[in-house]
């Protein structure tokens, strides 16, 4: 811990100190210290200062907690309950008067939109933000009210506009001295610059991000500013360089698991190496896309369903606030209806009624249309993700927003690999052999459903499934045994077949274990569901150990399967495995049946 944060957490636990020194100190050290922490360590602490202003009755204390609990519930990607705590601080800090928290919280919601791609809404409140430095001329709010404005531009295109205002951005932290500020608005420049298609303006500011950003270390963005040379580089048909480039971008996107950055860089050295014509390292980073595709889809898929999820509490909102109006007019017209006994009066009554039933009507044919399209963009956001995730994962997810890792006692794990691989793909062209794999892996996906096994991943030319999870099943451990076998008679079936028309094939290894595992996803925003345990590495060493065109089981499968009809096995003894030693190993074959 720095000494900053001992001595803010001294002042807050100091009891002669003032209510109003202690909340602020706490108030401080979260923002400072626990903010970016994880989801438990940083409630805990946000909970303790709600507690402590809750029971002083601090209400200026209470808004901020409350925008504190906003953020938490911003990084876990909640928008729905993040926006209703920054609408419980903003109308506390609007009624106290104070601009200046007001828009810290406005900037708050205007991110909300941002990061749901409702643009519109976003530079709404971004105005708010420029509004209040208007009225304020704090110049805190300058660089945050015009720099937010110019990256929405930037999005929607208004490229003349998003230049202008970063520029007067970049001016503006300078002359104050901000230099980190400025570095990252560098970076927007050079993004921009990239956008109009102007790479040498545009390598020229991301060269100076670059060179700024070290020395704050600001990893997020020198990895989008590495990513962003590389792909000014190959505008420039520049390919070293580029390679360079978006090879530093790559390792820090990595340190991050920031997955669409660690997309866009194997993006750039599959266009770097193609340019070179190095086919082998091209293919190498374009199946590496291929993979960070799908985990991009989960993350697409979840924040469909955040949207969805904020467009309906936004809308039960609206409701409950025009059914609130709509009870008061009423009303006003019944006290007026009592008091008014001309006929004319009457009779305006009866029209307003009928107006007011008119807005009803109105008012309910919108709710109907958009129910329909919220159950619409329901319905494709849950296909997309039951189509990646297990479906109890995937209901658990759409409950609670996250799902808990489990543990397995009994589960199968079934690894593939196709043997020799970079030496057969070297006589395929990139887009032969990304056809081959796929169709392979096609079919495994068809046999994985037959079997009700699941998918858990492909890395490379790799395939990896596992029975008995998230649901455990008795027959899980025959069913991936029965997957496998029939896997490699497809992959030796397609071989006769492309031999014969003389074309290329693949052999393939596979191999299986079983034992307890841990099964999960991993992350809050950016997740994939995956599977950890030492059964996990055995079941790998069985794959590796195999033989092209059977399937490698351990002692402990055998074990378990050795008694179901249709299985014979041929004993391999005690094969030695790098980093476990000797395990016993067992091939297994259908029985073919006499004809």
């Amino acid at each position: 811990m720095t000494e900053e944060a001992d001595s803010l957490l001294a002042l807050w636990r100091d009891t002669s100190q003032s209510d109003t020194s202690r909340i602020l100190a706490l108030n401080t050290y979260i923002w400072e210290h626990k903010l970016f922490s994880n989801a438990e360590e940083r409630t805990k602490w946000i909970d303790e200062l709600y507690t402590f202003t809750d029971s002083l009755g601090n209400i200026r204390g209470i808004s901020a907690a409350d925008n504190l609990k906003g953020m938490s519930y911003y990084f876990e990607g909640n928008f729905s309950n993040a926006l209703f705590y920054f609408q419980k601080s903003l109308k506390i800090r609007e009624e106290l008067k104070l601009p200046l928290a007001s828009a810290g919280t406005l900037n708050n919601i205007g991110l909300i939109y941002f990061e749901l791609e409702d643009y519109s809404n976003a530079l709404k409140y971004f105005n708010r933000v420029w509004d209040i430095f208007l009225d304020t001329r704090d110049s805190s709010l300058y660089s945050i009210a015009l720099g937010n404005m110019s990256v929405i531009y930037h999005r929607q295109g208004e490229l003349d506009k998003a230049l202008e205002g970063l520029m007067n951005t970049v001016e503006f932290l300078e002359k104050i001295g901000d230099e980190r500020s400025a570095a990252i608005t560098y970076n927007h420049l050079g993004e921009v610059y990239l956008s109009k298609a102007e790479y040498d303006k545009a390598l020229e500011y991301t060269l100076e991000a670059i060179d700024r950003l070290k020395v704050y270390g600001i990893t997020n963005e020198l990895s989008i500013s590495h990513i962003n040379a590389g792909s000014i580089y190959l505008k420039k048909k520049k390919y070293e360089k580029a390679i360079e480039s978006c090879k530093r971008g790559l390792v820090e996107s990595r340190s991050m698991a920031a997955l669409l950055h660690e997309k866009k860089a194997c993006e750039c050295l599959y266009k770097g190496y193609k340019g070179l014509g190095i086919s082998d390292s091209a293919f190498v980073y374009l199946e590496r896309t291929s993979v960070l595709e799908d985990s991009l889809e989960i993350e697409k898929a979840t924040k469909s369903l955040q949207r969805m999820e904020f467009r309906k509490a936004v809308l039960a909102d609206s409701m409950a606030q025009e059914k609130a109006s709509l009870e008061m007019q009423m009303q006003y017209e019944l006290d007026v209806q009592k008091k008014k006994r001309d006929r004319n009066i009457a009779f305006g009554l009866g029209f307003i009624v009928l107006l007011v039933a008119g807005g009803l009507y109105s008012r309910m044919r919108y709710i109907r249309r958009s129910r329909a399209e919220i159950q619409k963009e329901k319905d494709r956001s849950e296909n997309l993700l039951l189509n990646i995730l297990p479906a109890e994962v995937a209901e658990e997810l759409k409950e609670t927003g996250r799902s808990q890792a489990r543990d397995y006692e009994m589960v199968s794990i079934l690894f593939t690999d196709f043997v020799s691989f970079t030496k057969t793909a070297e006589s395929l062209t990139a887009s032969e052999l990304v056809e081959e794999v796929n169709a392979c892996f096609e079919t495994f996906d068809g046999i994985l459903g037959k079997y009700e096994i699941e998918k858990i991943k492909t890395i490379g030319d790799a395939y990896m499934a596992a029975g008995g999870l998230p649901a455990p099943s008795v027959d899980s451990i025959k069913n991936t045994v029965l997957a496998a076998l029939e896997m490699q008679a497809f992959i030796k079936q397609r071989k006769a077949e492309k031999q014969s028309k003389g074309e290329t094939a693949f052999d393939m290894r596979a191999g299986i274990h079983s034992g307890p595992v841990v099964a999960g996803i991993v992350g809050i925003k950016k997740f994939q569901y995956d599977i950890w345990g030492d059964t996990v590495n055995t079941a790998s060493r069985m794959e590796s150990a195999g033989e092209a065109g059977r399937v490698n089981i351990s002692e402990s499968t055998y074990t378990l399967i050795k008694d179901e009809p249709g299985f014979q096995f041929e004993k391999r003894g005690k094969v030695e495995v790098k980093g476990k030693g000797e395990i016993d190993m067992w091939f297994v074959e259908r029985i073919k049946e006499n004809k």
